[in-house]
C-alpha cells in the first residue's frame, strides 16, 4: 500500500473551514490539531523508508493518530452541531 498524508482537512473536507476557526480559537484543538500533524508526517516517514521503525511501533502510532482523530472528530461535532 503506498504512503498517504491523512491531514485533517483531507480525513474531513467538509469541515475544512471549521478545523480552521477551531485551530485559531480552541487551544486544546489546536494542540491536538499539532499533534495529529505530528503522527500523520512520522507515520508517513517509516512508511516512505525515511524513518526506520519496526511495524509494531508503526502500528502504534497509527492506533494514536486514529485516537486523535477520533478525538479531533468529536470536538468538531459537538461545535458544529452547538
Amino acid at each position: 500500500m503506498p504512503a498517504k498524508r491523512h491531514s485533517l482537512t483531507f480525513e474531513f473536507p467538509q469541515h475544512q473551514e471549521l478545523i480552521q476557526i477551531l485551530e485559531q480559537q480552541d487551544k486544546d484543538f489546536s494542540r491536538l490539531s499539532v499533534h495529529y500533524e505530528q503522527l500523520d508526517k512520522e507515520v508517513y516517514d517509516i512508511e516512505l523508508g525515511h524513518q526506520p521503525a519496526d511495524q509494531d511501533y508503526l502500528e502504534a502510532l497509527k492506533k494514536k493518530r486514529l485516537k486523535l482523530k477520533d478525538q479531533l472528530f468529536t470536538r468538531l461535532y459537538k461545535a458544529e452541531h452547538q
